[in-house]
């Protein structure tokens, strides 16, 4: 399963996103909230294994801050981007299959 988690300071949403694939993201935010000074929730969780979160980090690639760690403002844009890459990924999928939504898809075997 791939998930983002969101940063808060208090109520409010940092700009801060982290992506990443877990079996239980509940379970792994709470890992990822031992290590962090913010409250760590989960936004936003779809089923998909390692080609979708790597199509979703290339997607996102110019808001990269470090790992899988991203700046990305305003939320609600943020939710019409996923939308939109999820379906451009769909549509590749189904279209050329897994091997051609990369340029070297060995990169994510």
């Amino acid at each position: 399963m791939i998930y983002v988690a969101g940063c808060y300071n208090g109520t409010e949403l940092l700009n801060v996103l982290k992506i990443g694939h877990s079996d239980d993201p509940v379970r792994r935010i709470k890992r990822i909230q031992c290590d962090n000074p913010f409250r760590v929730k989960l936004m936003y969780d779809t089923e998909g294994g390692r080609y979708f979160e790597e199509y979703l980090k290339r997607s996102m690639k110019e808001w990269h801050l470090r790992g899988e760690w991203y700046k990305m403002t305003p939320c609600q844009d943020f939710y019409d981007f996923i939308d939109e890459v999820k379906k451009n990924y769909d549509y590749a999928r189904n279209r050329n299959g897994f091997s051609r939504l990369f340029v070297n898809a060995e990169e994510v075997a």
